[in-house]
């Protein structure tokens, strides 16, 4: 993955998975692979809609994949391991 930009437009009765579905379809990560980031905070519920998430108008959402977690979170216990 890389440091792309997208431009997605949605109205507030959209939701997390259609987000998914058009990342999806730009970019070629299937929506059961993507993590979303709003505000620090993970986007773990498909179905809620945007509002409800506090996802407004021009906010940027962060895509990493459920690998490059993982692999972070292991590469974050080995350091500790070593501390």
């Amino acid at each position: 993955m890389n440091d792309d930009i997208l431009m997605i437009e949605l109205d507030d009765e959209g939701t997390v998975e259609d987000i998914k579905v058009m990342v999806c379809a730009e970019k070629n990560i299937e929506v059961d692979q993507q993590v979303l980031m709003h505000n620090t905070r993970i986007l773990q519920n498909d179905s809620v809609k945007l509002k409800a998430a506090g996802i407004k108008n021009d906010d940027l959402i962060l895509l990493s994949t459920k690998q490059a977690v993982a692999g972070a979170a292991q590469m974050r216990a080995q350091q500790q391991m070593r501390a």
